[in-house]
């Protein structure tokens, strides 16, 4: 079978980059001209912070890349949809997260375009995964499975447990139930180690008050300025365990990867954001673009361009390996990535994130299970 292009761009802006990304490799599109219903995945994993979140003209660059490119564009059902964990724990609607990030100009142009909140979801698929206490089952909504293309529109961002997050992680952490997220780090009853409901009172249960009521700005403050012990202490870091759950986080994100993928993977790396993300971390402007059918090509080029090697970033490193992508660039059209590749500043815990990927390698088996 013969391998799908990736394409790196640079330029001085997103819609263009995005539009030269995605001409480049027109070829291996054409299954969306067969597709009936689309679906379009972008990352509010920020309720706030718009670095942290997908651009409303990324997302619609692409629909007008996809109403050039096929006749029948206007008889498709597309829909846009995501479940943000921010906005669950801080009481937000989807809606208002469309209308803070400019995405309700978009369902004005194309007022045909249905907007999903996959946590109102109610008929479910079980994924067994692992946590720190033994196994458990998080909740995908059945309906993704009636998606027969899905695209990915996703940032290139540091992560505070799995290295980076890109177009992979993007989704499959946005189609989890909300309530179920913290399973898929490994946590139960459990924060890193320390079972919290046997305490009236601790540093880490007021850090996690404040974190949903005080202002994102304030937050990125202290993500950004506080001393390194000071935030581990207000989030309860135990070494140990935090390597246990980068390793479980990785795993788990493999274990619902073997049974659905992007089709499409979008990287607007316009800017991207480094040192302590995914929410809080700093905006570092790139220009570039990347685009692939080949979700795993794409993420492994956007981590080669953040200055990370992806064999080291777990769940790709799985995912590649179950046959369902190439971690490779030998597909590469556009920039040459020494041209633009830089060097992102990790996350602080960036060592122990290695560590949890030795973890993931010695302890984990390869072999999924999936459940209906």
């Amino acid at each position: 079978m013969k391998e799908k292009l990736v394409s790196l761009v640079k330029g001085q802006g997103r819609k263009e980059n995005i539009k030269k990304a995605l001409n480049l490799i027109k070829d291996d599109l054409a299954p969306f001209k067969k597709a009936k219903n689309v679906l379009i995945k972008p990352n509010f994993t920020s309720a706030y912070n718009p670095t942290a979140s997908t651009a409303a003209e990324a997302v619609e660059v692409i629909l007008e890349f996809f109403e050039k490119f096929d006749p029948h564009f206007r008889e498709k059902k597309i829909v846009i949809a995501e479940s943000s964990g921010e906005a669950f724990l801080r009481g937000l609607t989807l809606d208002e997260l469309f209308s803070r990030f400019g995405f309700n100009q978009i369902f004005a142009r194309y007022p045909a375009i249905e907007k999903w909140d996959f946590r109102k979801k109610t008929r479910f698929f079980w994924v067994e995964i692992k946590t720190l206490s033994g196994t458990a089952k998080v909740r995908i909504p059945k309906e993704i499975f009636d998606f027969d293309y899905k695209i990915s529109v996703a940032i290139p961002k540091t992560h505070d447990t799995v290295i980076a997050t890109l177009g992979i992680k993007n989704f499959l952490m946005g189609i989890i139930n909300p309530e179920d997220k913290s399973l898929m780090h490994g946590l139960t009853d459990y924060k890193f180690g320390v079972r919290r409901e046997n305490k009236m009172f601790s540093l880490t249960k007021l850090a996690s008050f404040l974190s949903k009521r005080v202002s994102w700005q304030l937050i990125y403050l202290f993500n950004n300025f506080a001393p390194a012990k000071l935030k581990d202490l207000a989030t309860g870091f135990k070494a140990d365990d935090y390597i246990k759950s980068a390793a479980c986080l990785n795993w788990n994100l493999s274990a619902i990867g073997a049974k659905i993928l992007p089709d499409l993977v979008v990287l607007d790396g316009y800017k991207g954001m480094e040192k302590d993300g995914p929410v809080y971390g700093r905006g570092r402007k790139l220009g570039i673009a990347i685009a692939s059918a080949d979700p795993i090509a794409a993420d492994g080029l956007g981590a080669k361009v953040m200055g990370f090697d992806p064999e080291k970033i777990g769940y790709l490193r799985l995912i590649a390996r179950q046959g369902r992508g190439k971690l490779t660039t030998n597909n590469l059209v556009g920039e040459r990535i020494k041209d633009v590749a830089v060097s992102f500043c990790p996350h602080r815990h960036y060592p122990f994130q290695l560590k949890g990927n030795d973890f993931l390698r010695k302890n984990f088996p390869l072999r999924h299970e999936f459940h209906t």
